[in-house]
């Protein structure tokens, strides 16, 4: 028999004895071990998380330039030629909106003096 052989062993089992970490030691099976996702899941979830970023940045670039044609098209529309009939109404209304205005700031002025 060699020495070596049952020396290492009783030095591998007082060892363990001693030792804060028991070899034989085995998880209970109701609480599993941590989970810890490997270096492929998380650099899925990495680039899944830019590809979420990148999809956020082109749905807002895709708003802004609609919001930017809608104010186009408005703005054609208003500078669009209009009839005389137009024109004439559009004065009208203006001339109706500043004498409505007028009429207005006279009655506070003269609220004001009353009291």
């Amino acid at each position: 028999m060699d020495d070596r052989n049952v020396w290492g062993r009783a030095a591998a089992y007082v060892a363990s004895e001693n030792s804060r970490i028991n070899l034989s030691y085995e998880p209970p099976k109701d609480r599993p071990m941590a989970f810890t996702p490997s270096k492929d899941q998380k650099r899925r979830e990495r680039e899944q998380k830019k590809l979420d970023k990148r999809m956020a940045r082109e749905d807002a670039r895709a708003e802004k330039l609609e919001a930017l044609q809608t104010a186009e098209e408005a703005a054609a529309e208003e500078a669009a030629p209009m009839s005389e009939a137009d024109i004439q109404a559009k004065l009208e209304a203006d001339f109706e909106a500043e004498l409505e205005a007028e009429a207005k700031a006279a009655a506070e002025r003269e609220f004001e003096m009353a009291c």
